[in-house]
């Protein structure tokens, strides 16, 4: 399965897009579409592995910033 591009979105927009990824999974497990709530499992998963990579390059940037200024 290919991985879709979310380094295209906003912080916001992926936010948005985890709370509606939860929200399908849940929706889908519990009408009983295992292979729908399957694959919204792991757009949640993807999303969310995105926004900790956001949040790492942040860090490092900071702590850059310290140590030029420091």
């Amino acid at each position: 399965m290919k991985e879709p591009d979310l380094t295209r979105y906003s912080r916001e927009e992926l936010d948005r897009l985890l709370y509606s990824y939860r929200s399908l999974a849940r929706t889908h497990l519990e009408s009983g579409h295992w292979a729908l709530a399957k694959w919204a499992t792991r757009m949640n998963t993807l999303v969310t592995i995105e926004l900790a990579r956001r949040d790492q390059l942040d860090a490092e940037a900071a702590d850059r910033q310290l140590f030029i200024e420091g």
